[in-house]
């Protein structure tokens, strides 16, 4: 055999092929050779190829298996050598295949005893357009990121490159259906990513790639929970993005129920009492802590109020004390809401502005996102106090005096004031008066003022501290002498004046003051007359302070006629006259001047004939008819 083999080779050898199940996927392929100088002499080559079809781009590894596959010395496709052609074992080589258009091919085998043709031995197929489905992340920090994968299917290494945009990244890794990619830095915003392959564009990844800034956070809604946890807090903030933001609450990760690029809505889990961090991460990056963060707190416990009672107005400062009195929603006073909420930090203490409310006792409520709490009769609402009476009302400067208070609201009083001036004493009685002593004070009128938590009463006007009154003056200070008129007196002491007479005459007296008391005047006799004026500590009077005065009487007119023109300089003589406010002749009022020897004016013009002239003073009106004649010249 060995002699029958030396020689066939330096023979041309006619390889006939028999080729069985051909085209079946899985059949042995049969070699038998033949010379010219002897009867066929076959010998057979028994192998299979697998797989049997690839693509057109080439790369596929074959594999003949079989008796005699190690004879195998090259494989050429149509022209075109096969490379990496390896020798396994005595039965099995592999080779890959080159590049070549669509269609089935002849494959010849190499061999060191000729050479042998398959045919139509394996099929060229177009690969398939690559085709994207996802990409894993699809939201990136604005600085980039690296080993972004890509899936899908018709990747082919070497020939894939990925479009971020307009920028063509080549992939550090691929696979048929996967590939890994670099995204470098890049603005905010969303941009298209495809691939491109020897073969063809695949489509845009849905959603494509968006970097995104980092997240920032500003506020929570609301900030406070109960131990047991709460659920549908609302974070604030930007930057947020659907699908790929994490809520960090104390270490633990919570998916949000629902976000927004500027909210978020969580769910609070259980956890211990305290303060607790809160923040966020995004494919942007992680975002600072919420200020202030989230407070897990037990519900509120009211201590006390202080101070337990006020006015029917409200307005008062009110403290209340107690804990877990964070994030009130709401403080109610019987029904009425309280405002001007302050807290301290440790929840303790609770400053509010207490509202108005109708008299009597009212609970105190305290509402927080955790719970409620009540003070039964927690406040009291008292009336506002009212004087009604003082008795005496009147007492000598710089003495002390015991002095009652009669009204209404005077329970719980704080302070009984004359006129800014705090009283020596003073005790609450009941309800509705008050025993109180006086300072020694100056001559005057006093209010009395009593403070209670309820509100201010003030009583004007309503104590006397009287000395000798002191006269300085009576406006007017002359009328007529049946009396009537509405007089003012002035001085000091005035405030317990007890009688006014005017010329012995006991004047009504209408209004008391300190610096004044106004009267009406009796009727008196013509003439000046004395005005006394009298309170329990003594009397004053002033010489002549008032003068009755009488009709004004007429003795001559000089002259007594005058051109109808007008014009003469006329003189009134009479008794009575220096109080005179008005004079008219024949109906028309001129102006007139007064001295010790009469009443002065100028005629105007007039009718032929007898003219009345009329004089008004304090005293009255005295008309005096034919007093002056006009003269038709």
């Amino acid at each position: 055999m060995g002699h029958g083999t030396a020689k066939l080779t330096t023979l041309l050898f006619t390889l006939l092929f028999l080729i069985t199940g051909c085209g079946s996927g899985g059949g042995e392929d049969t070699l038998l050779l033949t010379t010219q100088e002897q009867e066929p002499a076959p010998l057979s080559l028994e192998v299979s190829m697998a797989p049997k079809e690839g693509p057109s781009t080439g790369g596929t590894t074959v594999t003949l298996t079989g008796q005699g596959a190690d004879l195998v010395r090259g494989v050429n496709i149509e022209g075109t050598p096969a490379s990496s052609l390896k020798i396994v074992d005595e039965r099995t080589v592999t080779f890959v295949t080159p590049p070549h258009e669509p269609g089935t091919v002849h494959i010849t085998l190499y061999t060191s005893l000729g050479t042998a043709t398959l045919v139509d031995a394996f099929t060229y197929v177009k690969p398939p357009s690559p085709r994207l489905t996802l990409l894993v992340p699809n939201a990136i920090p604005l600085e980039g990121a690296r080993g972004l994968e890509l899936r899908g299917s018709g990747f082919m290494e070497g020939e894939t490159l990925v479009n971020l945009g307009d920028l063509e990244i080549a992939p550090t890794q691929v696979t048929p259906n996967s590939l890994l990619f670099n995204a470098p830095p890049r603005e905010a915003g969303t941009i298209p990513v495809s691939v491109t392959t020897s073969v063809d564009t695949s489509n845009a990844v849905e959603g494509g790639l968006t970097y995104t800034e980092g997240p920032t956070v500003s506020s929570l809604d609301p900030h406070i929970g109960p131990l047991q946890g709460l659920d549908s807090v609302m974070l604030t903030g930007t930057g947020f993005v659907e699908d790929k933001t994490i809520v960090h609450l104390d270490g633990q990760e919570i998916t949000p129920r629902s976000v927004t690029p500027t909210t978020l809505v969580f769910d609070a889990p259980p956890h211990a009492e305290g303060l607790v961090d809160v923040s966020v991460t995004t494919p942007g990056g992680d975002s600072d802590e919420v200020p202030g963060g989230f407070l897990y707190a037990g519900p509120p416990d009211i201590i006390s109020v202080s101070p337990s009672r006020g006015k029917v107005g409200g307005g008062e400062t009110i403290t209340i004390n107690g804990s877990n009195l964070f994030a009130v929603d709401q403080v109610t006073f019987g029904e009425a809401s309280a405002d001007s909420l302050e807290v301290n930090d440790e929840g303790t203490q609770l400053t509010v502005t207490a509202p108005a409310h109708s008299v009597g006792l009212v609970d105190v409520e305290v509402s927080t996102p955790v719970g409620t709490d009540t003070l039964v009769d927690a406040y009291d609402y008292l009336a506002k106090p009212e004087i009604t009476s003082v008795s005496p009302a009147m007492a000598f400067a710089f003495t002390q005096t015991t002095v009652i208070l009669s009204g209404s609201g005077f329970q719980n009083a704080s302070d009984v004031r004359f006129e800014g001036h705090e009283a020596d004493s003073f005790t609450v009685d009941s309800d509705t008066q008050i025993t109180a002593t006086t300072a020694g004070h100056s001559s005057g009128s006093y209010d009395i003022v009593v403070v209670t938590p309820g509100g201010t009463a003030t009583a004007r006007d309503a104590f006397t501290f009287i000395s000798t009154p002191h006269l300085a003056s009576v406006t007017p200070d002359a009328g007529r002498v049946n009396g009537g008129e509405y007089v003012t007196i002035s001085g000091l002491s005035l405030s317990g004046t007890t009688s006014v007479t005017i010329g012995g005459k006991p004047a009504h007296i209408r209004e008391i003051n300190y610096g004044h008391v106004d009267v009406e005047v009796p009727d008196g006799t013509a003439g000046p007359a004395d005005v006394v004026v009298t309170n329990p500590a003594g009397s004053d009077t002033l010489l002549g302070g008032y003068t009755y005065v009488p009709y004004p009487s007429l003795s001559r007119v000089s002259p007594n006629t005058g051109p109808v023109s007008g014009g003469t300089d006329v003189t009134l003589i009479g008794s009575w006259l220096e109080t005179a406010y008005s004079v008219r002749i024949g109906g028309t009022s001129v102006s007139f001047s007064s001295s010790p020897n009469g009443l002065h004016f100028t005629t105007p013009p007039g009718e032929p004939g007898f003219a009345e002239i009329v004089v008004t003073t304090v005293g009255g009106t005295g008309y005096f008819y034919n007093a002056f004649t006009y003269v038709d010249q």
